[in-house]
């Protein structure tokens, strides 16, 4: 158990810390390391804060996976087209909560880049 932990709390910290690296390769355009670079950076003093917006969002992903599992377990022994239907709606389900994590994480990118002090020798340029 204690083996286990090693290697989970150092995975979900990383994981946290380069959790805006996407939105900074989607609204900035940066590479993979400076998005990379960017997202660790951002998230300094920030990191109980961004736990406290993604921890929910992460917690909801689940939820919305495990009640696509149980509905489509129940419609297993059903019609094809019902059948069908359910995975359309489980997909839709998915598809919604991540849309709804992706949209923080841009979110909280955006919020973090606006506190980010301005360097004296682009402050003056116009």
């Amino acid at each position: 158990m204690g083996g286990t932990l090693l290697f989970v709390l150092p995975g979900l910290y990383v994981a946290l810390c380069t959790s805006l690296a996407p939105a900074a390769v989607a609204v900035d355009g940066l590479g993979p390391l400076a998005s990379l670079r960017s997202s660790y950076t951002l998230i300094q003093g920030y990191r109980l804060r961004l736990l406290g917006v993604v921890l929910p969002l992460v917690l909801t992903m689940l939820l919305v996976s495990s009640a696509g599992d149980g509905l489509m377990n129940l419609m297993q022994g059903l019609p094809t087209p019902l059948f069908f239907a359910a995975g359309f709606v489980t997909t839709l389900m998915t598809m919604a909560a991540l849309a709804l994590y992706e949209t923080a994480l841009v979110l909280a990118y955006q919020r973090l880049r606006e506190r980010q002090p301005v360097s004296p020798s682009t402050s003056g340029m116009a």
